[in-house]
């Protein structure tokens, strides 16, 4: 079935998107919504699997491992962390809800500072007993962007899963944006109007996808989104009030006590996990359009807030020795037809006439440049799991694999899979690739250019499956 023509059912994305974030059952059936039972089947392990092979080394679990310390991965240093037995009180109004995707929001982002109530060091607990690399928490974000990548809104029960795509949007010009700057005011505004608008842009990809889809910037604990969270969920202000000194994001800032709202740090380079190829092109036109609308937006304000100041200046008569000696410093030899310039700004159309009125909306829409590529996690003709079977040399691995380094060649001599990981697994999923994938996205964001002129052809050389750009 086409997706087009494919039933929307969000209950039941988020439903399953919250079911891979907890797999906890004993969480679950608290919720009067969620019924776990029905989800049984639904979906494959596969997710885990490529999420465990992205994330962390894939080995499988020591029976009776107990973590008792994990360690710096740079300096070494060792610290004594608490087992992971926490199980802290849901909220009535939460195990009451029956707005699903509001379940997974608030499950996203407060569980786990629930959790660290109790235990403080929860953060630190790794996904694996054996090679404690990986966060728990970052694992499970991780698996539920990835079962919301792979069966998505439109997918059925028994249907085929979608494959999924890394998602790579850009916009320039940043560094001649910002050294237009003409004091240190200038630089800080250019600075967060960047860091604004790529909020905006991660923000409708969260809307869209769930908040775990956004892979890079992380938007958990950014205190600009927690603000937009406030925004979409009023009442979740007592949540973040009850782990934040009785205070709501915004009223940090209010009061001082934070200045992360004013703050510039989101990148202009965004990363996402959506559901297949056409997801990818409708969500790089869809990201486009809300930067122009965004940007549109503000600089009307900017311009509607300088007509304004302009005209109360210009009207208010103990301005005029002021503009007088202005304009006796700046125009000596054209006084007089300044001062009727100045007057048809005064009693103009609309009470204006601004000469600069379409440079203005000219510079807004030509202002940004707007990139986009997506790849497949792992060639997308082939499974996304294969099992070796104790046979790294069997021709149907050695095809699959191959396909896979075609797609994400390896910077190493050695190609991937390694021959330990070949000896040691009875299964091997692209989630191995991810590394060589993300890098090949500067490959290809660098090659925009140079290749574009290919168009659709340039896709099927199956190096990379470049999208295009806007």
């Amino acid at each position: 079935m086409p997706e087009s023509e494919s039933p929307i059912n969000s209950t039941n994305f988020y439903s399953r998107k919250l079911c891979a974030l907890l797999e906890d059952h004993s969480i679950l059936q608290q919720l009067q919504s969620i019924h776990p039972e029905e989800l049984q089947g639904q979906i494959e392990e596969l997710p885990q699997q490529i999420a465990s092979s992205s994330d962390c080394v894939n080995l499988g679990e020591a029976q009776g491992t107990n973590i008792n310390s994990v360690k710096h991965p740079i300096s070494g240093q060792t610290r004594n962390i608490t087992s992971q037995d926490s199980r802290p009180e849901i909220p009535a109004e939460i195990t009451s809800e029956t707005d699903i995707e509001k379940l997974f929001w608030w499950f996203w982002r407060f569980y786990p500072e629930l959790i660290r109530q109790n235990q403080n060091d929860f953060f630190l607990y790794p996904a694996h007993s054996i090679l404690p690399d990986c966060p728990l928490h970052s694992y499970k974000s991780t698996v539920s962007a990835l079962v919301g990548a792979m069966y998505p809104e439109h997918w059925q029960e028994g249907s085929k899963s979608q494959h999924p795509y890394l998602f790579l949007f850009t916009f320039s010009p940043v560094q001649e944006f910002i050294k237009a700057s003409r004091k240190f005011v200038d630089f800080w505004a250019g600075s967060y109007l960047l860091h604004y608008l790529s909020v905006k842009l991660c923000w409708y990809i969260a809307e869209t996808y769930g908040s775990d889809a956004v892979i890079t910037p992380s938007l958990w604990s950014q205190e600009i989104i927690d603000a937009l969270i406030v925004k979409k969920y009023p009442d979740f202000a007592a949540n973040f009030a009850s782990f934040q000194d009785g205070i709501s994001p915004v009223g940090r800032f209010d009061n001082g006590i934070s200045t992360s709202l004013s703050t510039a740090g989101f990148p202009n380079v965004i990363m996402a996990l959506v559901p297949g190829k056409e997801a990818a092109r409708e969500l790089g036109e869809k990201l486009k359009k809300c930067l122009i609308e965004e940007w549109s937006e503000i600089a009307k304000k900017v311009r509607e807030d300088i007509k304004k100041r302009t005209l109360e200046f210009l009207k208010d008569t103990k301005n005029q020795q002021k503009i007088d000696e202005i304009l006796l410093k700046e125009f000596l030899s054209e006084q007089e037809i300044c001062k009727r310039d100045l007057k048809k700004w005064q009693i103009g159309h609309h009470g204006s006439c601004w000469e600069w009125n379409k440079l203005w909306e000219a510079q807004i829409e030509k202002t940004w440049e707007t990139y986009w590529t997506a790849m497949p996690l792992g060639n997308p003709d082939q499974p996304l799991t294969t099992n070796l079977t104790g046979n790294p040399t069997g021709e149907n691995y050695q095809q699959w694999k191959q396909a896979q380094n075609a797609i994400a060649p390896p910077h190493l001599a050695e190609s991937l899979p390694t021959t330990a990981e070949e000896n040691l697994y009875e299964q091997i999923n692209t989630g191995t690739w991810w590394g060589g994938i993300t890098s090949s996205f500067g490959t290809v964001y660098s090659s925009r250019k140079k290749y574009s002129h290919l168009g659709n052809s340039y896709s099927t050389w199956g190096t990379f499956h470049f999208i295009g750009s806007i």
